[in-house]
């Protein structure tokens, strides 16, 4: 998100000079990783998990495919890389959580679903 407000990608150009001004910075995975790490008091060796899944595209497919679900060099893995979109949201609503919308940013676009139009 803030890559795109950086970049004025959407802005209207009254608003050009108040983001140029905010200058935000535009942390990538890894740092994000390590802020939520050192913000819940966790080492640098706990793993995290991402909900990563190889039926989102095929170049995650081929990825997951190719090297795996764990990643030992940056501590991470997918738990749910091997589950189709009913199983999700199945389970999903099996545990009784709120949520209201689904986001998939892939080639630095964003887009989100409601839980009922995604599984119309």
């Amino acid at each position: 998100m803030f890559r795109m407000l950086n970049n004025l990608t959407f802005q209207a150009p009254e608003n050009c000079a108040v983001v140029e001004a905010a200058d935000f910075d535009e942390p990538d995975y890894d740092r994000v990783i390590e802020m939520l790490r050192k913000e819940l008091g966790l080492g640098r060796d706990a793993y995290t998990d991402q909900g990563v899944r190889a039926a989102d595209s095929p170049n995650r497919r081929a990825s997951i495919v190719r090297y795996g679900a764990i990643n030992q060099k940056r501590r991470t893995f997918f738990p749910i890389w091997d589950w189709n979109k009913e199983r999700l949201i199945a389970e999903i609503r099996a545990a009784g959580v709120k949520l209201r919308w689904i986001t998939s940013v892939s080639g630095g676009r964003s887009t989100a679903w409601t839980i009922d139009s995604w599984t119309r």
